[in-house]
Formats: C-alpha cells, sequence, structure tokens
C-alpha cells in the first residue's frame, strides 16, 4: 500500500506522522508533566509559607510566654478588685456603715440580685452567674450634702462598686440623697 503512493505523498504521510507523535507526546507526557510541575510549585509556595509561619511562631514563643506570664498576672490582680462573696446583711453593714462613716442617716435600703434572663446567650449568662454575682443596691440617705460627697468618693475610691445613679430630691420632710450602686463580688 505505501508503495504505490508518489514521493510527494509519502513525504505528507511522514510529516503527518510526526505531527502525531508531536501531538500525542505533548497531550500524553508533556502535558500531564506541566500540569504536575505547576502543582508541585504552588504546594512548595504554600508550604514555604507554612514554614515562615512556624518559624515566626517559634520565634515568637518566648514573647507569647511572656505575654502569658503577664496576663496571668494581670488576671491575678484583676481578681483581688472584687470583694469575697458577702450575703445581703453583710453588704448592708458594708453600705451602711460607709454611709455613717461619713455623717448620713440610711433612710432606705433595698439589694437585688442582678440576672441575666434578657441575655439571648444563656451559656454566657450561665457562666457569667456562675463566676461573677451583680448586686444592685439603692439607697435613700438623710444628711448634708457634703457628707453624701464624702460617701460618693469612698464609693469611687472601692474597686468592687459602681456607682450607677446619683439624685438629691428636697421635700416637706427634707432633703434626700438617691444612690443607686452596683456591688461585684465573685459568686459563691
Amino acid at each position: 500500500m505505501f508503495d504505490s503512493l508518489t514521493k510527494r505523498e509519502k513525504f505528507l504521510v511522514y510529516v503527518l506522522m510526526i505531527v502525531v507523535i508531536g501531538v500525542l507526546f505533548q497531550y500524553l507526557l508533556l502535558m500531564p508533566a506541566l500540569n504536575k510541575n505547576s502543582e508541585l510549585e504552588s504546594q512548595l509556595s504554600e508550604l514555604s509559607s507554612q514554614n515562615q509561619l512556624m518559624q515566626m511562631a517559634i520565634d515568637n514563643s518566648a514573647l507569647t510566654t511572656t505575654n502569658l506570664a503577664k496576663a496571668q498576672a494581670s488576671l491575678a490582680e484583676a481578681k483581688q478588685s472584687f470583694t469575697a462573696f458577702m450575703h445581703n446583711e453583710e453588704i448592708d453593714r458594708l453600705l451602711c456603715g460607709m454611709a455613717r462613716a461619713n455623717g448620713l442617716k440610711v433612710a432606705s435600703l433595698s439589694i437585688n440580685n442582678l440576672t441575666k434572663e434578657n441575655d439571648t446567650d444563656t451559656e454566657a449568662a450561665i457562666a457569667a452567674e456562675t463566676y461573677l454575682k451583680v448586686i444592685q443596691v439603692s439607697l435613700a440617705f438623710t444628711g448634708d450634702k457634703e457628707a453624701f460627697w464624702r460617701f460618693l468618693d469612698d464609693v469611687q475610691n472601692t474597686s468592687y462598686l459602681v456607682l450607677q445613679n446619683a439624685a438629691v430630691s428636697n421635700t416637706g420632710k427634707g432633703t434626700f440623697y438617691y444612690a443607686e450602686l452596683q456591688l461585684y463580688m465573685p459568686a459563691q
């Protein structure tokens, strides 16, 4: 069959065979190798960046350890700013004692436990109530203005009492001073 072809046809058949071999070489050997090479280069780049991040973490491990120690010391210091757990009677004695020490007479005292009932994140609310108790205290005093300011200064100088509101009211029975405080303490 090949003998009956002319010289020109034989040349074209050889050229066609070379082109087919070239195309087969490209699609069967060269393209998969190039794709694999590209894939390996991207993996190498990704692993190199991971290596750099890990090396930075290793280099910063001493700093991280130092920061952890500082955070633990800060936590220990923050824990000291809370008062020990107190029952309502102890809260009553504390605040009435502060008022009397500043020359005020307590006319009324209300102590309420603040709960996280309206909190949508119940797990966080339960965890918060497990570790921290917040008590709302409302007080009404009689006395003079300077004594009331001294009492408020004493409140501001404690780390576990936070003044929420203060007011003065003049009535027919005299002048009343009001304070709403929040007391923070660890849960029992």
